[in-house]
């Protein structure tokens, strides 16, 4: 298995860094002790593309692989553990089930 990022997913996972380093870890702590979870952090994954980043493009996703996925999760968990489930959450419980076995039309 090839665990080398190509130039665009080395792209998002560096958009991601920047990203929890300038907007994310700034609201980190506050979102901790609000015991919440970030509705502005998603709207901004949302805005960054974020947030089918491994499903393929013809159904609105990123078309990256499974591992740059992981490292974008990864990357977000450095910064706020909420913000990060939140999205990991978005994949494996709303986005994986309809992937996998959605119709078309679902899809």
């Amino acid at each position: 298995m090839n665990f080398k990022f190509n130039e665009d997913e080395q792209k998002v996972i560096d958009l991601i860094h920047e990203f929890g380093v300038n907007e994310v870890a700034l609201l980190a702590a506050e979102i901790d002790e609000q015991e919440r979870f970030p509705e502005e952090n998603r709207k901004r994954l949302a805005e960054l593309g974020m947030m089918g980043i491994c499903y393929p493009k013809e159904y609105g996703g990123g078309g990256h692989s499974y591992l740059a996925y992981i490292a974008v999760i990864e990357e977000l968990a450095k910064h706020c553990s909420t913000t990060s489930v939140m999205l990991s959450d978005h994949h494996s419980l709303g986005s994986f089930p309809i992937s996998e076995f959605g119709t078309e039309e679902q899809k």
